[in-house]
């Protein structure tokens, strides 16, 4: 798989230690899925996957503070946000 994709979600992970283990893969599952999703379509628009990964991961950081689904959705977004920024 992708290597900066795994390293973010292995990031995440250690910031969402908090939460009970099946919350916690679920969010990372439901993130993986999300990130590869806009990847694909990204890479289907011509961009490279490493150039692709991370744009998505740039738009995920935008998306940091709009969301309000579930108490631990929110937290996983606040987190993955606070770490793509912190990476720039």
């Amino acid at each position: 798989m992708n290597n900066a994709l795994d390293k973010y979600l292995q990031a995440l992970a250690t910031e969402l230690r908090d939460l009970p283990p099946g919350q916690r893969e679920e969010n990372l599952r439901e993130m993986r899925a999300h990130l590869e999703a806009i990847t694909a379509r990204l890479v289907e628009g011509g961009l490279g996957e490493e150039e692709a990964t991370e744009a998505a991961l740039a738009q995920l950081a935008m998306w940091g503070g709009c969301c309000g689904r579930r108490a631990s959705s929110a937290k996983a977004l606040r987190a993955s946000s606070r770490l793509r920024c912190a990476a720039w």
